[in-house]
């Protein structure tokens, strides 16, 4: 979900069978599952304009945000994309999308990414400069223009960072043998980038490489407008953790939630140190 300036209100996510939003009807996906992205009207809920899109299998928008006069909904999908007068093939398995939208819900511009594998979008957050940062991962290895990133094991987190025009202005990749991704994603208002996701055994996400405790601890991580790494960290125990999302204040400080299993304890600082008191508990730090 996502709001803009004037407080309307963006949904993205995927459906499957038949879907109704509300007076705008009914929509059918093209193929197994479709993507969609809804403009709610803020003061009331009411649809006011709704795109849905796919092809013959599972297509997903993952995530949503909103800037100006723009709306952009990133995901992944498979075989192609049609939305408006805008059309892409996918390269391999999944690939991942972002699409941009006006107010009125009407396409400005599509960019899709991917290799042979499984590739994927699952944050995104509009920057000062006009732009659009993108978290997500990717298998195996993936080329753009001429400059080919190869993951170091089973998925490695990928950040992209596109201007407002959709063109791509720089690409990281990191991570380690185990499944590495980014998740949540955050623009302070100078332009620094935070990435909540999760890592396994050893990644590096730019700065010195952080070891999990379990299979699966929560990375938090700072990178300034330029995608150079300034700060990371990880947070976990022995058991999956969960990276839940993030938020930065004005002042720059973040918070981040989440969950932990009661496989040991896990700590946010030195000297930290907390407990589950059941199966799976929330923190906020």
């Amino acid at each position: 979900v996502a709001v803009d300036g004037g407080g309307g209100v963006y949904l993205a996510g995927y459906f499957d069978a038949e879907a109704q939003f509300g007076a705008l009807g009914s929509r059918t996906p093209a193929g197994a599952a479709d993507a969609f992205v809804l403009g709610l009207d803020g003061s009331n809920g009411a649809p006011k304009w709704v795109q849905t899109f796919g092809a013959t299998r599972d297509d997903t928008a993952n995530a949503i945000a909103a800037h100006g006069k723009r709306v952009v909904a990133v995901g992944n999908f498979l075989d192609a994309l049609t939305i408006g007068g805008l059309t892409a093939k996918s390269y391999g398995s999944d690939d991942l999308f972002a699409v941009c939208f006006d107010l009125a819900g009407n396409p400005q511009w599509l960019w899709t990414f991917g290799g042979i594998d499984s590739d994927g979008a699952n944050a995104v957050a509009a920057t000062p400069d006009g732009g659009w940062v993108i978290g997500g991962s990717y298998r195996d290895s993936i080329d753009l223009g001429g400059v080919t990133l190869k993951s170091k094991g089973a998925t490695d987190a990928l950040l992209v960072k596109l201007d407002g025009d959709g063109k791509i202005q720089w690409l990281k990749s990191f991570g380690g043998r185990n499944k590495d991704t980014i998740l949540h994603v955050a623009v302070d208002a100078n332009g620094n980038i935070y990435v909540q996701g999760l890592f396994g055994d050893t990644a590096d996400f730019g700065g010195k490489p952080l070891t999990a405790a379990g299979n699966a601890d929560v990375v938090l991580a700072k990178y300034d407008r330029n995608g150079d790494h300034l700060w990371s960290q990880g947070f976990g125990n022995t058991f999956n953790d969960v990276a839940g999302g993030l938020a930065v204040d004005p002042a720059g400080d973040v918070t981040m939630v989440g969950s932990f299993e009661n496989k040991g304890p896990i700590s946010f600082a030195p000297g930290d140190s907390h407990a589950s008191l059941g199966e799976a508990d929330v923190y906020i730090a």
